[in-house]
């Protein structure tokens, strides 16, 4: 085993610097999703089209909201991505820890 704590190590520090750099990601694109532009292509959008006879024929997004819809399913994604990845590093560590002892 001690031939792998470097490997294991820099394996680690790998996996701690995705892990924040896909948290940074969550909050930007969280922050996006709360922001005026979000708000405003959601909204303009939907009111250009609820003025029209053609909209209420019609079930289907307008690009603009399919834009909106598809950063709300980023944003959950890597939401539940994080928190997996931070559970299986942890759990990564822990085992590290008992075979160190071991």
């Amino acid at each position: 085993m001690q031939n792998n704590d470097s490997t294991l190590s820099s394996y680690i520090s790998l996996v701690v610097n995705h892990i924040d750099k896909t948290f940074a990601f969550q909050r930007q694109t969280e922050s996006w999703l709360e922001g005026a532009t979000a708000a405003n292509l959601f909204f303009e959008d939907a009111a250009a089209r609820i003025a029209t006879e053609e909209y209420r024929m019609q079930n289907s997004l307008s690009n603009a909201q399919k834009v909106f819809v598809a950063v709300k399913e980023i944003a959950s994604s890597s939401k539940m991505y994080i928190e997996k990845l931070g559970a299986l590093s942890l759990a990564l560590r822990e085992l590290l820890a008992v075979l160190g002892d071991a």
